[in-house]
């Protein structure tokens, strides 16, 4: 008997807005930053700087200081996810191998399938903030944080291009040293960088006994380091790259737009094609708000 896969489009648009919102906003790198929704193509960011002057007192009024308003643009690219999926295919391979043993019943092939594309977004998308380019061949539709702070002025360091677990703390020690004084007086001052250095610098801590590692922080991949007061992140978006990148984590900015019909997650039978066809669309863009409070190891 052939597997009914007719239940796959109600399961979906009961609960796409909520997948939309789960495969975009979602992932340890959007759960840290300033996540911006509602933006339709380009939207500026209107930022503020104070520059306070402190005077004698006297009599009369004699304004000073500087109340300063600058605009940084962030524009979103609409991506797109479109599939199909024979269903003969899902019944000898893929239904055997994802689905719970036993005999398969119709609704739950939906909810599977809808899992494992948000799993898959999630992951192209953590990767498109950081290391996505317009430029690189092939070209990416996304320029990520790491494109944006080119040609921007972030505070360059020295830190070496590649870390060994005998110099990861030099290298990062140089960083949060070379970083602006008022960076250290925000409470998210965070260091972004791949799982991989995440990994060698709790190891390298843990040899120096420099302090006790928290127990989790090998799921977690995040901890503050109580010497510095700087907390320690690992993200998948920076899997393959030495980048480190220390700046306040709110400095960050994810622009999408969620509050929008185009925006969709639709998996559903055509019996036209008898197969089941995926379509996901979502909008998606990176901004730095004060590149200036970035450090960033440029070699």
């Amino acid at each position: 008997m052939a597997f009914n896969v007719s239940l796959i489009s109600p399961y979906t648009n009961e609960t796409a807005q909520g997948l939309i919102r789960k495969a975009v906003l979602t992932g340890n790198t959007f759960d840290l930053v300033t996540v911006v929704p509602g933006v339709k193509y380009k939207e500026a960011l209107n930022i503020m700087s104070n520059t306070v002057t402190v005077a004698a007192a006297s009599c009369g009024w004699t304004p000073a200081g500087n109340v300063a308003f600058t605009q940084r643009d962030i524009e979103v690219v609409a991506l797109e996810v479109k599939d199909a999926l024979c269903e003969k295919t899902l019944e000898k391979y893929w239904m055997g191998q994802m689905m719970k043993p036993g005999a398969p019943k119709d609704e739950e092939l939906g909810a599977v399938l809808a899992d494992s594309y948000v799993e898959g977004v999630k992951v192209k998308n953590e990767h498109l903030v950081w290391q996505g380019s317009k430029s690189q061949s092939p070209a990416d539709l996304v320029d990520g944080f790491l494109a944006v702070l080119q040609g921007e002025a972030y505070v360059p360091c020295s830190a070496a291009a590649t870390n060994t677990a005998s110099d990861i703390i030099a290298h990062v020690n140089l960083m949060i040293a070379a970083a602006p004084e008022v960076l250290s007086t925000l409470p998210d001052l965070t260091m972004f960088m791949s799982i991989a250095n995440f990994r060698m610098y709790v190891q390298a801590i843990a040899d120096k006994n420099y302090f006790a590692v928290p127990a989790n922080v090998g799921t977690e991949l995040s901890f503050t380091n109580p010497l510095n007061g700087v907390r320690f992140v690992g993200v998948a978006g920076l899997s393959g790259s030495t980048k480190l990148v220390l700046t306040y984590a709110a400095n960050l900015v994810i622009g999408t737009d969620l509050v929008n019909e185009e925006e969709k997650f639709d998996i559903w039978y055509s019996r036209d094609n008898d197969e089941v066809r995926v379509n996901i669309q979502y909008k998606l863009g990176t901004q730095i708000q004060f590149p200036e409070l970035v450090v960033y190891n440029q070699a």
